[in-house]
């Protein structure tokens, strides 16, 4: 069993899960689900991170 560690705040996304795409006058134009975090806004172990290689995607195990 895993030792039980608080999760920490996607420091890609500020743990929102996602991130604001904007012009160049500073309007958000949309938003996209964070890459980093899976759009948890936690980061993610890469010990808990397996490949779906039937799916063509990334899983994650709990």
């Amino acid at each position: 069993m895993k030792n039980m560690i608080p999760p920490q705040s996607c420091p890609h996304c500020e743990g929102k899960g996602y991130i604001e795409i904007r012009d160049c006058s500073g309007e958000i134009q949309r938003e996209e689900t964070c890459l980093f975090c899976e759009g948890t806004g936690e980061l993610i172990d890469e010990n808990d991170i397996t490949w779906n290689r039937e799916q063509g995607r990334k899983e994650f195990t709990v």
